[in-house]
C-alpha cells in the first residue's frame, strides 16, 4: 500500500514486518504487498537462484501474543535420570492499555503425555514486552540421539484473563554434547565421530525452489548411508530441512554467513539465524564464515570476537566455528572461535593441534572435492571435440570416478586415525549447480550423489564404512565393446571380511578388507603398511575384459553373506520406472504422498535391455506423461554438462538414467506416470495420494461488524500444518456463539460438515449491540476464535 516497510540484507535468514498499521481493512479496498528481490550484490560462485523460493507466512495474532521466534528452550542440566528445562518466552503487549498476561507452558512427550507444566503471570504495560523465564524438571528424560531422535513438544499458551489469545508449539530435544581438545566430539557422554557432508539446496528440475519432500529426500539418503552430520554450506538452511534433521537424527553445522563483510552485516545475520534455529536439537555449531579473505586479519578477528560473544548471549548452549582456508594461528583468530575447523588441510590441523593443545579442533569442514561424472571411468573412447560432453576428461577439468573414490578414501582414513579431530565433511554430499568453471559444465560434479540423487560409486565407500548389513559394490560397469582382452581395473567396496571376484565363473582371487589405520601420533610411522594412512580402502583386481557377468561374493567368518552381479548389457529394449529412493531408503520410512498441491513424487527411469539389465551408457530420449490431473514440474538426468530444459516433459537418459518430478493436486486418488521412448517398451508406474492431515481450524468473515438488522456469513476452514486449506480432509465441526447473536436456525451451537475443506454458517443478531465470539472446534484440531461487533 505504497508504504516502505524496510530492507533486509539476506535471502537465507528469516525476517518479519508488522503490517497492522498499513493494512486496509474491509472488503472494499484491495491491499497490495510488493517485495523486491535483488540477488546481485552478494552473488556467490554456487547457483543460488533468485526470487522468493522459501516459505512466506501471513501471521495474524492477538494484540497480546508471543513474539516471533520468541520461545527459547534449553536444558542446562541433563543426566539419564533428570533434566532441567529452561523456557524463555518473550511476550508482546500491543494493546493501548496495560494487560495482565498469564503464561502456561506444558512439556509433552512423544506419546502426548504432559510431563511438566509451569505457570507465570505479569502485567505488561501498553506497548511493552517481557521475557518470562520458566523452569521445569523432567524425570527420566528420553534423550535425543542420532540413533534415537526423540522429540518433546512445548505448548506455550498465552492468556488474557480466562481466554487463550495465543498458542505456540515448539519441538525440542534433550541431549548433551561437547568438543574436546584431545578426544573429539561427545554426544550424551559417548564419543561420536562426525561423519559429515556438505550440501547446497538445489535439485535437478526445480533449481532452488524445493518442495518440502525434497528436503527430506536429500537428508534421508545421506542418513541411511551412515552419515550423521550435515554442514549447511554456505548459508542457513531452511527451517524445514532442520526439522528433518531433528526427526531423523542428523547433527547440523548451521552456517550463518560465508564472508566477513562487516560487523553490522555479520552480527545481524548471527542474531537472525540463532533466534530462528536455536531450538533445533540437531544444531550443534554456529559457523561464522567460510574461506573469508579476512581470516587471521586484525579486522577479521574483531568481527569473530563480536560474533562469538553475541552467539553466546543469544544461545549459551552451542559453540561457534568457521571453515578456514588460511592459517588461523595469527592475530588471535583461532582463539576467538570455540571450535577450529579447516577446509582440506589436515597437515595444518595437525600442526595447530601441537602448537595450541588447548584448541578444540573440530573438523575438516571440507575434504576431497574431486570432480567426477556418474558412470565415467576414463576407459571410455570419446572424441575430444569440444561439442562432445566428455571433453573435460581430457582437459583436466574433471577426474574419473577412480580419482574421486581415491580422494575420499584418503581423507576419511586420515580423519579416522586422528582422535583429536571430531570428524569431517566430504565436499560434497550431492552435486550442485554452479562452479562449472568451464563450458559446458553447469556443476563442479564433486558430490557422491549426482544432481538427481543418483549415487556415484564413491557413495558406496561410505556405506561400506558405516553399514552393518553385509554389502558389496563393484565398479565399473561391464560394457566395454572393442576393449576385449584389455585389462580393466575392477574395484569393490565392502564391509565383509573378504571378497572373492569371478568373471563368467572364473575366479580372480580373494581380497581382504583393509585394516583400520593406526592411531595418529606426531612423528610416528604406522606399525605396518596395512595400517598406514596412505593405504587404499577399496579392493582391486585387474581383469582382462570379456563380456559376461562379474560377480563379487562377500564372506564373513568363512561363509558367504552377500553377492553382487554386474552383467554386460545388450542393446536398449525397455524403460523401467521406479521410485527414486528405492534401494537407498527403507520403504517403511517413506511417508505417503499427500494431496496438498505441494507434495511431489520423484521417479527414476532406467534404460534396460531385454533381460532387465541397465544399459550403462544409454542416452535415449524419454517422454513422460501423467494420467491424471497431477503435473510434471521438472526433469533431470544428473549430467553436469547438460543444457536441456529442466521444466519439460522429456529428458535424455544420462548413462542409463533420468528422473521426473510430479506434483500432486489437492484431490486425493490414484494416478499414473507413463514413460515412452521410440523403439523401447514403455512403462507405467501407479501412484496414489492421500488426503492431508488437518492440523487446525480457521474462522474468517468479510467484515468485523454485524448489523443489528442483517446477518454475517462466517466461513470455517480446515487447514494443514502450514495453515493452508486442506480441501480433501472433510469432517464435522462444532460452532459455538457467545454474545448477542445466534447461528443458523437460531441456535447457539451447531455442528456443520465441511465440503472441500470449508463450511459456512450465518450469524444473526438477537437485537442488542455488543461483542460476539464465535468458536470452532473439531476433535484433534487446534480450535479457532473470531470476534465481531453487533452494531445498530
Amino acid at each position: 500500500n505504497y508504504a516502505h516497510l524496510g530492507h533486509h540484507e539476506s535471502g537465507y535468514t528469516s525476517f518479519i514486518y508488522d503490517l497492522t498499521d498499513y493494512v486496509r481493512l474491509g472488503d472494499r479496498t484491495p491491499n497490495g504487498l510488493r517485495v523486491r528481490v535483488d540477488g546481485r550484490r552478494h552473488e556467490q560462485d554456487m547457483y543460488e537462484g533468485t526470487g522468493i523460493y522459501r516459505h512466506v507466512w501471513l501471521l495474524i495474532t492477538n494484540r497480546l501474543h508471543a513474539a516471533w521466534c520468541g520461545v527459547f528452550i534449553n536444558t542446562p542440566r541433563v543426566s539419564r535420570t533428570a533434566a532441567t528445562v529452561l523456557v524463555q518466552t518473550r511476550i508482546q503487549n500491543e494493546n493501548p492499555t496495560a494487560t495482565k498476561c498469564r503464561l502456561v507452558t506444558r512439556l509433552i512427550d512423544a506419546d502426548g503425555r504432559v510431563k511438566a507444566e509451569v505457570e507465570s503471570q505479569r502485567t505488561l504495560p501498553a506497548g511493552g514486552e517481557y521475557t518470562f523465564e520458566q523452569q521445569a524438571d523432567l524425570s527420566q528424560p528420553h534423550l535425543w540421539d542420532i540413533d534415537d531422535p526423540y522429540l518433546y513438544r512445548a505448548h506455550t499458551l498465552v492468556y488474557d484473563g480466562a481466554k487463550i489469545v495465543d498458542a505456540v508449539e515448539t519441538l525440542f530435544g534433550v541431549r548433551t554434547f561437547a568438543f574436546t581438545a584431545d578426544n573429539g566430539f561427545f554426544l550424551n557422554g559417548r564419543p561420536v565421530k562426525l561423519r559429515g557432508f556438505n550440501a547446497h539446496y538445489d535439485f535437478a528440475g526445480v533449481g532452488t525452489a524445493l518442495p518440502d519432500r525434497m528436503q527430506w529426500d536429500a537428508m534421508m539418503v545421506m542418513k541411511q548411508a551412515g552419515f550423521n552430520f550435515y554442514r549447511s554450506s554456505h548459508n542457513p538452511p531452511t527451517p524445514e530441512r532442520l526439522e528433518v534433521c531433528d526427526r531423523i537424527g542428523l547433527l547440523v553445522w548451521d552456517e550463518i554467513e560465508r564472508k566477513l563483510e562487516s560487523p553490522e552485516v555479520e552480527l545481524a545475520l548471527v542474531r537472525e539465524t540463532i533466534l530462528r534455529d536455536r531450538n533445533h536439537p540437531s544444531v550443534i555449531l554456529w559457523s561464522l564464515e567460510n574461506e573469508s579473505p579476512l581470516e587471521s586479519t586484525v579486522f577479521g578477528t574483531k568481527i569473530i570476537e563480536q560474533a562469538t560473544a553475541l552467539a553466546h548471549e543469544l544461545d549459551p548452549t552451542r559453540l561457534t566455528t568457521s571453515a578456514a582456508s588460511m592459517p588461523v594461528n595469527r592475530n588471535g583468530y583461532g582463539g576467538a572461535l570455540d571450535v577450529v575447523s579447516y577446509n582440506y588441510d589436515w597437515r595444518r590441523a595437525d600442526q595447530d593441534h601441537l602448537d595450541f593443545p588447548h584448541w578444540k579442533i573440530g573438523l575438516l569442514s571440507e575434504y576431497a572435492a574431486a570432480r567426477a561424472r556418474r558412470g565415467v571411468y576414463g576407459v571410455e573412447r570419446f572424441g575430444r571435440a569440444e561439442e562432445d560432453s566428455y571433453f573435460d576428461l581430457y582437459s583436466g577439468q574433471v577426474e574419473t570416478m577412480y580419482e574421486l573414490c581415491s580422494r575420499v578414501e584418503g581423507y576419511w582414513r586420515r580423519i579416522k586415525a586422528r582422535a583429536y579431530m571430531a570428524g569431517g565433511c566430504v565436499w560434497s554430499g550431492k552435486d550442485s549447480w554452479g562452479e562449472g568453471n568451464a563450458w559446458p559444465l553447469i556443476s563442479r560434479g564433486d558430490g557422491v550423489l549426482d544432481l538427481c540423487l543418483f549415487p556415484k560409486d564413491a557413495f558406496y565407500y561410505f556405506v561400506s564404512q558405516w553399514a552393518e548389513k553385509p554389502m558389496v559394490h563393484l565398479f565399473p560397469h561391464w560394457n566395454w565393446p572393442g576393449s576385449e582382452g584389455q585389462t580393466i581395473d575392477v574395484w569393490c567396496y565392502s564391509n565383509c571380511d573378504s571378497v572373492e571376484l569371478f568373471l563368467n565363473d572364473r575366479p580372480f582371487g580373494f581380497q581382504r578388507r583393509p585394516a583400520e589405520p593406526a592411531a595418529w601420533l606426531p612423528g610416528r610411522q604406522a606399525p605396518s603398511p596395512e595400517q598406514a594412512e596412505e593405504r587404499a580402502e577399496h579392493l582391486a583386481w585387474e581383469v582382462p575384459y570379456q563380456p559376461g557377468v562379474l560377480r563379487a561374493v562377500g564372506m564373513r567368518n568363512g561363509a558367504m553373506v552377500c553377492e553382487q552381479r554386474v552383467s554386460t548389457a545388450a542393446e536398449p529394449a525397455a524403460i523401467k520406472l521406479s521410485p527414486l529412493l528405492a534401494g537407498l531408503v527403507d520403504e517403511k520410512q517413506i511417508s505417503p504422498l499427500v494431496a496438498d498441491g505441494r507434495d511431489v513424487a520423484i521417479l527414476k527411469a532406467e534404460i534396460v535391455d531385454r533381460n532387465g539389465v541397465r544399459v550403462p551408457q544409454a542416452g535415449n530420449l524419454v517422454h513422460f506423461t501423467v494420467e491424471g490431473a497431477e503435473k510434471i514440474i521438472g526433469v533431470g538426468n544428473g549430467d553436469m554438462a547438460s543444457h536441456e530444459a529442466n521444466q519439460a516433459a522429456f529428458r535424455k537418459a544420462y548413462n542409463g538414467l533420468c528422473a521426473v518430478i510430479v506434483q500432486t493436486t489437492k484431490t486425493p486418488g490414484r494416478f499414473s506416470v507413463v514413460a515412452t521412448s521410440p523403439g523401447l517398451i514403455s512403462d507405467r508406474f501407479n501412484l496414489c495420494s492421500q488426503a492431508p492431515q488437518p492440523a487446525s481450524l480457521h474462522l474468517h468473515a468479510p467484515s468485523a461488524r454485524l448489523r443489528s438488522s442483517g446477518e454475517l456469513v462466517v466461513t470455517v476452514e480446515l487447514c494443514d500444518a502450514y495453515g493452508v486449506l486442506a480441501p480433501s480432509a472433510d469432517r464435522p465441526v462444532q460452532v459455538t456463539v457467545r454474545g448477542p447473536a445466534t447461528v443458523t436456525d437460531q441456535v447457539k451451537t451447531a455442528t456443520i460438515q465441511t465440503v472441500q475443506g470449508k463450511a459456512t454458517v450465518a450469524l444473526t443478531p438477537t437485537g442488542s449491540p455488543g461483542l460476539v465470539t464465535v468458536l470452532a472446534a473439531a476433535e484433534g484440531l487446534i480450535p479457532s476464535c473470531l470476534t465481531v461487533t453487533v452494531t445498530p
